[in-house]
């Protein structure tokens, strides 16, 4: 399968999935409560199923969206950084797409702060990202 016919897929999916999140709700909270031991055995699943089916739809939406910026991350004088001097400041949270070389891929991962610094967790909390190749989708 190519690409642009798996993106097209995904696209599809992601739509499906989003009409079943509006008809069920977000954690299941659409469906009867269960009257006994085997509905509430299926409401349980469900609740669960509905929760990763919604972070595979976080995920397609994610790569929908365009790549607004890339390249390498400095740090600000307030401490954040930046993805060059007109780009986005990145705080606690913002998923960033980080070029792993070894891999000569991107992980998409999100900021965070250990206290001390912010870091991207995919590298881990005391890996420096000064410098880092990252890109961020708007």
């Amino acid at each position: 399968m190519k690409y642009d016919e798996l993106k097209s897929v995904f696209s599809t999916l992601n739509g499906q999935l989003k009409r079943f999140e509006d008809r069920v709700g977000y954690d299941a909270e659409g469906l009867y409560p269960p009257a006994d031991a085997n509905e509430r055995q299926l409401h349980r699943m469900a609740r669960h199923i509905v929760d990763r089916l919604y972070d595979v739809s976080w995920q397609l939406t994610y790569l929908e969206k365009d790549i607004l910026w890339e390249g390498s991350i400095a740090k600000q004088p307030n401490g954040r950084y930046r993805c060059g001097s007109d780009g986005v400041e990145l705080t606690s949270g913002n998923p960033v797409e980080v070029y792993i070389e070894d891999d000569e891929t991107w992980e998409l991962s999100t900021v965070e702060h250990n206290g001390t610094d912010y870091y991207i967790k995919v590298l881990g909390s005391n890996a420096p990202i000064d410098g880092v190749c990252v890109r961020v989708r708007k």
